[in-house]
């Protein structure tokens, strides 16, 4: 009898789950409380940890780090917002993780104005600059001088820029590499 409650005991570790990146005992927002409380969430939140560090190293500019920084802070901003939702969390954290693996792909603005709506009309909310990191969310069917508009996130802000002034070497016929 013994034996089988020591092998019990042994498997407890194994039984239970992974904490998110920071002391749940310190969580003072209603999102990291929940977090504390989902494997799945904890685990993503552990990976966009990771994904975030890694960025922050290898990026190779004060501003690209500055920017990163930035857009850490609206995200987490963005992502406590969301209180008690699950899904919400979810959502936001693996768009959050979709954008740092992005990164990995050294996607970047060549500088330029950043659009509310897919189009040169469209008002302008924001700029960047010249190899400033971005993130392609999405691609539109919006064309101009014959490449598409991209719905890009950029230092926490989410916006339109066009990919004529933007370098994806994944996407060499629809962005502008040199």
């Amino acid at each position: 009898m013994y034996t089988y409650f020591a092998a019990a005991l042994a498997l407890l570790p194994a039984l239970t789950f992974a904490a998110p990146s920071y002391n749940c005992k310190q969580a003072s927002q209603i999102a990291e409380q929940v977090i504390c409380g989902s494997q799945e969430l904890a685990n993503l939140d552990l990976l966009i940890a990771k994904k975030y560090r890694n960025a922050l190293s290898e990026a190779s500019s004060k501003n690209d780090k500055q920017s990163l920084r930035q857009a850490q802070r609206a995200w987490l901003q963005k992502r406590n917002e969301c209180g008690y939702s699950v899904d919400c969390l979810k959502t936001e954290s693996l768009e959050r993780l979709s954008i740092l693996k992005t990164r990995e792909s050294v996607v970047f603005s060549w500088g330029g104005v950043l659009r509310q709506l897919p189009n040169l009309e469209s008002d302008q909310v924001g700029s960047t600059y010249e190899r400033q990191p971005i993130a392609i969310l999405q691609e539109t069917s919006n064309y101009w001088n014959g490449y598409p508009w991209f719905k890009v996130s950029v230092s926490g802000k989410t916006a339109y820029q066009w990919g004529g002034i933007i370098c994806d070497k994944l996407r060499p016929k629809k962005t502008f590499c040199e």
